[in-house]
């Protein structure tokens, strides 16, 4: 059991408990001690004397010192810190693989059909300026206008045939039927 001197303050780390146990360095009966200390009425403590009983009873109920526990303190806190605010990453399992090759074949089926429609001379939306031109060639005239949401363009072939792009992305396509 731990002792403290409660008249010197000295920590006996072989104390046994008894009530008649002295104090190795002063001499001083615990039990005495602490009974007249009771019976007396002191001041209010000030900021040392409350600092010394926090560290009495932290060295008596743990047995290390308030040094030390204010070294573990500054050990675990950043590390608490840091590894509660580092973004995690999810490892990637199969379900990831399987996704990822999903979404690979998804883009390979997706450039296939623009090559296709490429081929045929058709625009598609969501097809850039420069797939656009590729299909259906310069066009005789651009229309721009800038705005707060971006740049639009309407592109002119011919008599009633338009391409509208908003950020060099097709928009929608304006085909006129020709009476025969």
């Amino acid at each position: 059991m731990i002792e403290t001197c409660l008249k010197c303050g000295h920590v006996n780390n072989a104390s046994t408990g008894n009530d008649s146990e002295a104090c190795p360095q002063c001499g001083a009966i615990y039990s005495k001690v602490e009974m007249a200390q009771r019976q007396s009425k002191p001041e209010a403590p000030g900021f040392e004397a409350r600092y010394n009983s926090l560290e009495q009873n932290i060295t008596k109920r743990t047995g290390l010192g308030m040094g030390a526990w204010m070294l573990v303190l500054m050990v675990a806190i950043p590390i608490v810190w840091l590894s509660t605010t580092q973004e995690r990453k999810p490892r990637p399992g199969p379900d990831a693989q399987r996704a990822r090759e999903a979404m690979e074949a998804i883009a390979t089926a997706q450039q296939d059909r623009l090559k296709q429609a490429i081929l045929e001379r058709r625009v598609l939306i969501g097809m850039t300026a420069a797939q656009a031109r590729e299909a259906w060639g310069k066009p005789s005239s651009i229309n721009r206008t800038e705005s707060a949401y971006g740049a639009r363009e309407q592109w002119v072939y011919g008599i009633g045939d338009y391409v509208y792009l908003r950020n060099d992305v097709v928009e929608s396509v304006q085909t006129s039927r020709r009476q025969q």
